[in-house]
C-alpha cells in the first residue's frame, strides 16, 4: 500500500515504489475511492491505517536503536 499519505491528507504526492518481486498493482485516484461505497471506503481507510501505524512503529524502533 502506498499514496495513503496523498489520500488521507487531502493533498497531490508523488511516490517512488521499485518492487524486488514480480506483483501485480492496482492503481485507485481518490476519486475512484471517495466514489465507492462507504464500506469499501472504511476498508482502505481500515488499510491505510494500519500501513500508517506499521511504518509509525518501524520508525520509532529506528529511533530507539540509534539513541
Amino acid at each position: 500500500c502506498f499514496g495513503e499519505i496523498g489520500f488521507l491528507g487531502e493533498r497531490q504526492s508523488f511516490t517512488t515504489v521499485v518492487a524486488t518481486t514480480d506483483v501485480a498493482v492496482v492503481s485507485l485516484n481518490a476519486r475512484t475511492i471517495v466514489q465507492a461505497t462507504l464500506q469499501c471506503q472504511v476498508q482502505f481507510q481500515r488499510v491505510f491505517i494500519r500501513t500508517l501505524l506499521e511504518r509509525l512503529v518501524a520508525t520509532t524502533e529506528d529511533l530507539v536503536q540509534q539513541g
